[in-house]
């Protein structure tokens, strides 16, 4: 007769007791959640320039080229935008209490 727990058993450790797929990290998990919800209130304190073009080059991963043309700005004021908006952002983590080691 097949145990129940030997199915549980192979459906999550191979013929070498490793974990065919690792458990979740809940530590890391929580701790990835609660950064994601700092940037995003950090986020929304930036002037709007400088969170639109954050935005573009972060998440949308679009090239200064493809920014500049967006906002119809030059690439110095890009990177002046893209620089002030990376201090605002770490400067209200760390009062967030999120600090590099």
């Amino acid at each position: 007769m097949n145990d129940p727990i030997d199915e549980a058993m192979e459906a999550r450790f191979d013929a070498t007791g490793k974990w065919r797929q690792p458990p979740l990290d809940i530590e890391k998990a929580v701790f990835a959640r609660e950064v994601r919800e700092m940037a995003q209130d950090c986020l929304e304190t930036l002037p709007q320039a400088q969170r639109i073009a954050f935005y573009f080059r972060e998440v949308e991963e679009m090239t200064t080229d493809e920014i500049c043309k967006k906002m119809r700005i030059s690439a110095t004021n890009l990177g002046v935008l893209l620089f002030r908006a990376r201090n605002r952002l770490r400067e209200c983590m760390e009062k967030k209490g999120l600090k590099r080691d």
